[in-house]
Order: C-alpha cells, then structure tokens, then sequence
C-alpha cells in the first residue's frame, strides 16, 4: 500500500500498526521498458510464495486476476479480497467501516433507545472482518502443507462481518434465561442490564449475573437478603426489573475496591471484572507476564508501541518482527522458521 504522508503522525501510526514486520517491493507494470523486468521479477515473487491477498477492489493500485494467477500457479493459495467479495455483481462497490456496522445490522442496537444509531469508533467492522481472513487464510496454508495444493479464496469484508459481529435479536440474555430467541425484545437492550457497570472504591467494576446459579452466588455473597429471597429472582428478567435490587447491588459494590470485589466475586462464583485504563491495561501483571505490547522503529526515527500478536508459538510471542518498511524496495525479516 502507498505510504501515508510522513508529517502527519496519526497516519504514521497508523501505517506502522497495519504493515509492522512486512518488506516492500516496488513494481511498475505500466511504463515501457520497465514493464518486463518488473513482470518477470513478480513471477519469481509469485513462485517463491505460499500466500497472496489479492486487492479485487476499485482501489486496488495494482490489479491482477485471482482466476488467472491460480490457474498459473496450483501450489499458490490465492485470496480474493474486496468489500462485497466476486459473487453477485458487486465486485467494484466500495465499504466504509460505518457501511460494514450498518450491513452487518448491528447499528440496529447500538446507541440510545430513540436516537439515531451510534457509530463505533476506529475500523472495529474492518477488523473483525480481517481477523476472519486470517483464519481462513491460515486454514489454506494448514491444507497446503498437507496436500501441496494451493486454493482459491473468494472473501467479502461484508460476509465476514455479518457472521463476527453481534446480531441485533436474541441476544440479550435469550440463552441464559432460557427462552427461545422469537420472546426477546426486538429494540435495543437498555444500557447496562444485562452487564451492569457498578461504581465502586477505586473506579468501577462490570458484573455478569446471567443465570440462577450466578444469581445464588451473589444472593449469599450479599448475606442472603430476605427481602430478595423470592425465588422469582433465579429469573433475570425479575432482577432487573427490580430498582430495589439494582440499587442494593450498587450499595453492596460502592465501598469495595475493584481488586477486593473481583477477589470476592470469584469466591461466590460471580463474574466481576475491574474497568481499566488503557494505561492500567498494559501495566498490569497480566499484559506484563505475557508481553502484550512490543516497540518497533519507524522509517522516519524513533519508535512505536504496538500489539504484541494474540498468541504464542513454540513459546514465542507471535507479533511483528521488525518496523514497517520505507518507501523503497526492503526485504521483511526473516521469519523464525522455514515454511514448508
């Protein structure tokens, strides 16, 4: 992809986030007496490789044909990716992130009750949706180490996001209370019924009392109230109905600290989480123990803190090696192991 403009931070970052650890290879197919030593040299690229993503788009800069590029090399696993996918006509439609979240029908529950739907920030859609590519970009390449056949993979970001993100019915507590998915509310859940944010000594804590069991366990961690031990509060939808119980959970939770809450919580077999900051996050033992975050160099000088990859292989954190690469041609680090 081009790279960003080099005055503008945000778009540093930003670039540096999406291509850490990537090599760059400049090609130019279109200018005469250039176009076949570039050509040529993408043919040995495309020998050597094991996976392509391929830009099926309007935007793509440098367009070449999924069928063809299969057809030419059968051990290739070639993906397809655009918006809306091959299928159906769409190939040259173009998504925002707020088009994939509308498509996906989750703006239909996000936000207010009688207020235009609410917008996520960043590309939370685009993401999800990436995530999925990778999956089953991963699975080809699992296929092509047994088999040494290639695939052929037709992806849509809007597909993918339709499966990823939160459908807009039945989910709000239609699995843990039991009931079938046609008898939940049809509008948006009210905020914070069903995952409650509680203020608490030191900030403020989310608690998850879904089902009786969970309820029975906050009951007694509560010293059995008799004034909530009807046993119509094993159902959910009595609990929350309920402006008592909610503001008797608050009291119990408010002159606790989130760390004493958490503790105790588990104890009764409730599930209570401590509200960080971003900072609190990555300075925490957990982010620390399985080192979350990792710094890169940037073309341009100095360094940035980026995502550290989700896992562990063979006991090595799998995130980026090396920073995003300059403009010019620049190989990418070379992996931990070979391919085969």
């Amino acid at each position: 992809r081009p790279r960003p403009d080099l005055g503008d931070p945000a778009a540093g970052l930003d670039f540096a986030a999406l291509n850490a650890g990537k090599g760059c290879a400049v090609l130019d197919l279109a200018t005469p007496g250039t176009a076949r030593d570039h050509a040529a040299r993408l043919d040995a690229m495309l020998a050597r490789a094991h996976l392509v993503l391929l830009d099926i788009g309007p935007r793509a800069a440098f367009p070449l044909d999924p069928d063809a590029l299969r057809a030419r090399f059968p051990a290739l696993v070639v993906m397809a990716v655009g918006d809306f996918g091959r299928a159906g006509g769409r190939e040259t439609w173009q998504a925002t992130d707020p088009v994939l979240h509308a498509l996906s029908s989750e703006l239909s529950r996000s936000g207010l009750e009688g207020r235009a739907p609410l917008i996520p920030p960043g590309r939370i859609a685009a993401g999800t949706a990436a995530s999925h590519g990778a999956y089953l970009a991963t699975l080809a390449l699992y296929d092509r180490m047994r088999t040494g056949a290639g695939a052929l993979l037709d992806f849509s970001a809007r597909d993918a996001a339709i499966h990823a993100l939160d459908p807009p019915y039945a989910t709000a507590g239609a699995a843990s209370s039991g009931g079938p998915p046609e008898d939940a509310p049809r509008a948006r859940p009210a905020p914070g019924v069903y995952y409650p944010i509680v203020r608490c000594a030191d900030g403020r804590v989310r608690v998850c009392v879904l089902s009786p069991r969970q309820w029975q366990g906050l009951f007694r961690w509560m010293g059995e109230p008799a004034e909530f031990a009807d046993p119509r509060f094993n159902q959910m939808r009595e609990r929350y109905a309920s402006p008592r119980l909610v503001e008797a959970i608050r009291a119990f939770m408010a002159p606790k600290t989130r760390a004493a809450l958490e503790e105790e919580g588990a104890a009764h077999g409730v599930a209570v989480g401590a509200l960080l900051s971003l900072e609190e996050m990555l300075d925490g033992p957990h982010a620390q123990a399985r080192g979350a975050e990792t710094s890169v160099p940037l073309p341009e000088g100095g360094t940035a803190t980026l995502p550290n990859g989700v896992m562990e292989i063979d006991g090595a954190r799998a995130g980026p090696r090396g920073g995003p690469p300059p403009a010019e041609d620049t190989p990418a680090p070379a992996p931990a192991g070979a391919f085969p």
